[in-house]
């Protein structure tokens, strides 16, 4: 964004005058360069004209200072010092310029000479008005910026100067302090530009320019006076109107708006990259071509700063991957390890010696969700950080983790104590209560290496042993809501319950048979218990009619796996029993209902509950028909393995009556 300078008015006015100024210059050097006569105006042209753009350029500069407020401290000096300037040439034309030999130093020079503090002064006010940093890189940078530039002015300018060198010490003095102070300025604008992460600000371009175009007037005059070469009115002393232009168009530049420095653009990296090498091939053209002193100190001084720069960018960048690292295995919401520092540390703990094992033990919170919902998630996560905290300074900052949402996990040493006796003691550092909310929590664990040695595995084993325990939880209190509707359906029907009862037995023997937990037995066997509670929705004629039902009422029957989710969905501790139930009707081709879904898209707890439930209907008496011998209802069940049942559940199924007393007894092998 750029902010206008002054009025619109004033800058109207300003930029009149400076065009002026042009022209007159633009004329003035048309005069120098050929031989087209102005007639009257001719000496005035000739001798006048440039010290008129000089007063011209300064005035606007100093006006600059006076009229505007924004930095006006440095332009005020700035102009002062041009004005000076200004007039040691004036004086020069008046008194020196007819001449044959011109003493040195002069009164010129005096006015010439203490233009250079000033201007250093004002420079420095401009920076620091114009340039908004902070860190010790950028001043690095702007001083290697600043070195750099001066090592290859003073390459320049300097070597034709000590060429010519010659007369007294106070003429050599006077004669070189003009590249000097030009140098130093020109360092300074540099520098200030590398302060701003090297964005050319239009001001600080012209300024620059200006500047530059100084230190090389200078230097050929010099030299060309040194050589007896020097003619009063030539071309050449166009060059200090023409820098003086310059300035004065850098004081009425828009003012940028002072950004933020991009610490990790491309040009706060490249610039000081590219001053660097210049210093340095400075260097190493000084093994093959001499160049003058001060050109070859300025140069190593560049690449001194180059040096500490690197090293405390190497110091940051260490730093800076120390903290990456940090962040990167730590939780930023409770401060504790994350799962990626768990599975660091799961690594070393899986390479330690048997006798010396350490419990990992996972958290779970319970009632979490309900409380993110009451009172929002900056709650939420208020409560994570409180109970992580309180995990931390019971387990230890460096044993504590969070593993994501609402799940925590410890890693500690045994020693005598059980891991079960662990997780008891840690779980009250994770339990909170008050109006309306109780939060808990459930916990798993594994001994490492004991049981697991990979720690992939462990985390698997402590998270199933974890939701075991939070299934179980949930399990005890579906019982209870199990219990009232196993109570209404008795109500309705006896003869349901008894069926349920059966179902319910069958499928406890299937899971067994089949390895499953006792959590997810549990689930299982409350979904054979309830499989049929959506019943109740069913019309008695429909559900005790003696001969086969039409489309009509089988629409009816096909409902009440849908329905009896509804009712149990009510409840969250039936909400895995529900989704059982949903599925218990559902065949293994996906012929099934209410989502025709196949193979092991359906639960497995929905699978076994089909061939428990269509045994048990066929070994029992109905209306339509007698019931079936045990062998015959296994028959048909293995008839049916493959399309609407799975055949693993049929093997189990079969193998679990098999190893049963009663029909061990009843006769020969069933299969």
């Amino acid at each position: 964004m750029k902010v206008l300078i002054g009025t619109s008015r004033m800058r109207r006015a300003v930029h009149m005058w400076l065009a002026t100024m042009a022209i007159l210059l633009v004329v003035a050097m048309v005069g120098a360069l050929t031989e087209i006569s102005f007639g009257p105006l001719q000496g005035f042209i000739s001798k006048w004209s440039y010290n008129l753009v000089l007063l011209g350029s300064a005035s606007a500069c100093l006006a600059r200072g006076l009229l505007v407020s924004a930095g006006r401290r440095g332009w005020v000096l700035l102009g002062s010092s041009l004005v000076l300037w200004s007039l040691g040439n004036v004086y020069y034309s008046v008194a020196l310029w007819d001449l044959s030999v011109i003493p040195v130093p002069s009164i010129s020079d005096g006015f010439w000479i203490v233009f250079y503090p000033l201007a250093f002064v004002s420079v420095a006010w401009l920076v620091r008005d114009r340039v908004s940093t902070s860190g010790l890189y950028l001043w690095l940078d702007g001083a290697m910026g600043a070195l750099a530039a001066g090592a290859v002015v003073g390459a320049l300018v300097f070597g034709p100067l000590f060429e010519v060198a010659s007369g007294d010490a106070m003429a050599l003095a006077t004669n070189f302090s003009y590249p000097v102070g030009d140098l130093l300025l020109i360092s300074m604008v540099v520098g200030a530009i590398g302060l701003s992460g090297w964005r050319i600000d239009p001001m600080w371009g012209w300024l620059g320019g200006g500047l530059l175009l100084f230190a090389l007037i200078d230097s050929v005059y010099l030299v060309q006076v040194a050589n007896e070469t020097w003619l009063p009115g030539n071309v050449l002393e166009a060059g200090w109107p023409a820098a003086m232009l310059c300035i004065a168009f850098a004081a009425w530049r828009p003012r940028s708006k002072t950004n933020e420095v991009d610490l990790y653009g491309t040009r706060v990296i490249t610039m000081p990259l590219l001053f660097a090498s210049v210093a340095l091939a400075l260097v190493v053209y000084d093994h093959f071509s001499r160049v003058n002193l001060i050109a070859l100190v300025m140069a190593s001084a560049a690449l001194g700063v180059a040096v500490v720069r690197m090293t405390l960018n190497f110091r940051q960048n260490v730093e800076m991957l120390g903290s990456s690292r940090m962040e990167a295995l730590t939780d930023s919401l409770t401060g504790l390890g994350n799962r990626r520092r768990l599975m660091l540390d799961l690594e070393g703990a899986c390479a330690r010696d048997a006798s010396d094992p350490m419990a990992l033990i996972i958290f779970d919170l319970n009632g979490f969700k309900h409380y993110n919902d009451t009172f929002g998630h900056p709650a939420g996560d208020a409560l994570l950080t409180r109970l992580g905290r309180s995990l931390a300074a019971a387990a230890g900052s460096d044993h504590a983790y969070r593993l994501g949402g609402d799940e925590f996990c410890v890693l500690v040493d045994c020693g005598d104590v059980t891991p079960e006796n662990i997780a008891t003691w840690l779980l009250a550092t994770l339990s909170e209560k008050g109006n309306g909310f109780s939060i808990g929590a459930a916990a798993g664990w594994t001994v490492i290496p004991t049981e697991e040695s990979n720690p992939s595995d462990a985390l698997r084993r402590a998270d199933r042993r974890m939701y075991e325990s939070k299934n179980g939880g949930r399990v005890s209190e579906g019982r209870l809501a199990g219990n009232v509707l196993m109570q209404v359906l008795q109500e309705r029907d006896p003869r349901l319950q008894v069926h349920l009862n059966g179902v319910a037995s069958l499928a406890e023997e299937v899971c067994t048979q089949l390895g499953l937990s006792h959590a997810e037995c549990q689930s299982v066997c409350l979904a054979a218990e309830l499989h049929d509670v959506g019943k109740v929705a069913v019309p008695d004629e429909v559900l005790n009619k003696p001969g086969p039902l039409d489309d009509h009422e089988m629409d009816f029957i096909r409902q009440h796996t849908i329905i009896g989710q509804r009712i149990l969905g009510v409840s969250p501790a039936l909400t895995v029993v529900a989704q059982l139930v949903r599925s218990s009707h559902e065949a293994f081709d996906g012929k099934g209902y209410p989502d025709g879904l196949k193979g092991e898209d359906i639960p497995l707890g929905s699978r076994i509950v089909a061939v428990c439930d269509a045994f048990d209907a066929m070994v029992s008496e109905r209306p339509y028909r007698e019931a079936m011998t045990v062998r015959e209802a296994i028959a048909e069940l293995q008839r049916c393995a493959g399309t609407q049942f799975d055949p693993a559940v049929v093997d189990a199924f079969v193998a679990s009556l098999v190893r049963g007393s009663e029909l061990i007894a009843s006769g020969p092998a069933l299969v």
